[in-house]
């Protein structure tokens, strides 16, 4: 068996095996886009002059204060709307973690490694400090985008622009997207996304047109 094969049997071994983050990455992406869902609220106001989400004496985590100041501007039914979707999201960044330790498990055994090496490689790939990141950075950016479009329909905005990141650290997918000019609030950019993210970790945001 070669080590493609091996990881394709360790991937099915290993989701047999009741690895779950369940309800815990859940409500931490619950969290994420709550928070995010206000700091996207209260950018939009600033663009648009529109009422202030009300961010004083609020801090990130606090997600009941955040909660609060989402349902007093009636958006929480489209916040409810984002928020259903975490489970889904944390099944898919569980499997992404599983596949990675299918790979260390599957190299350590090609390689002839001792149990305990490949243990270790595995628990590396499952708790990769940089893959954790990228994940909060691209749910984050789906909060916050998701609150800034929600107030721009509120608030009469019909058209948006694509905005990329100004360090001029842009990728292909984003930079068509933002060439594409002025599209309506709601329909797809030319990488089939209505707001961003348009892939992991990116950062690029939804402009008044």
């Amino acid at each position: 068996m070669d080590q493609q094969a091996l990881t394709v049997a360790a991937v099915t071994w290993l989701a047999g095996q009741g690895i779950t983050a369940g309800p815990a990455l859940t409500d931490a992406l619950t969290g994420l886009y709550t928070d995010g869902y206000l700091v996207g609220t209260a950018s939009a106001a600033a663009v648009t002059g529109s009422e202030s989400a009300g961010l004083d004496g609020w801090a990130p985590g606090d997600r009941a204060a955040a909660q609060d100041r989402i349902d007093s501007h009636g958006a929480g039914p489209a916040l409810t709307v984002l928020t259903a979707g975490a489970a889904a999201a944390a099944a898919t960044l569980t499997a992404s973690r599983i596949k990675d330790a299918a790979k260390a498990l599957a190299a350590g055994v090609m390689a002839g490694d001792a149990p305990r090496t490949i243990g270790t490689a595995m628990h590396a790939a499952m708790t990769d400090p940089d893959r954790a990141y990228a994940a909060v950075i691209t749910e984050t950016t789906r909060g916050i985008a998701a609150g800034t479009a929600d107030n721009y329909r509120r608030n009469g905005i019909a058209l948006g622009q694509w905005q990329t990141e100004p360090d001029g650290n842009v990728c292909p997918v984003c930079d068509a997207n933002a060439a594409a000019g002025p599209i309506p609030i709601g329909h797809a950019y030319p990488s089939g996304d209505t707001t961003p993210p348009a892939h992991p970790r990116c950062r690029c945001a939804v402009l008044p047109a």
